[in-house]
This record gives C-alpha cells, structure tokens and sequence, in this order.
C-alpha cells in the first residue's frame, strides 16, 4: 500500500517531531503495534521504549531513511492519516 502519513510527536515542554512517514512503530503498554497509511483510527495508551519510523520522500513514497524517538508514556492517536503521539519524555 502506497502512501505516507504525517506523524506529530509532543510532550508537555513542546513539539518533538513532525514528519511525513510511510511507517510507524510504536511501544504500546501491552506490546508494540504497527502503522501504515489508510490505517483505521485508534486511540492507544503508550509504555516505554523506541518509536521507529520510516520516513517518506518528497514524493511520500519510502525511502527517506530512518528515525527513532526514545518515549515514555502518553498517548497516540491515528486519525485521517495523522498520528499524533502525546508522550511525558521524548528523545531523538
């Protein structure tokens, strides 16, 4: 499936990150769950451990490279191609 989504990282003292990816891995409190573009909305509690992300090209196709994020807590939320991650700590 191709695409890409925008993926928004936040904390309390401020905004992290705000990328165009075409993959997002996230540390759930029960275990690690994967995003793709289109996915279905969710809203999920967050544990601790690396956000990875796969980020787009200019064209929104793979291939951009790597990113990963240190989190500790919070939130995420997948809605319209949005994933916006409200975390406690954040760390590139």
């Amino acid at each position: 499936m191709a695409g890409s989504f925008q993926c928004t990282v936040v904390t309390p003292e401020s905004p992290v990150l705000d990328e165009q990816v075409t993959y997002a891995d996230l540390p759930a409190h029960d275990g690690h769950i994967g995003f793709l573009p289109h996915r279905a909305p969710i809203l999920l509690k967050l544990g601790e451990g690396p956000l990875r992300l796969e980020l787009a090209t200019n064209g929104g196709s793979g291939g951009g490279g790597q990113k990963v994020v240190r989190i500790s807590g919070g939130f995420a939320r997948m809605a319209g191609d949005h994933l916006t991650v409200l975390t406690d700590k954040a760390e590139l």
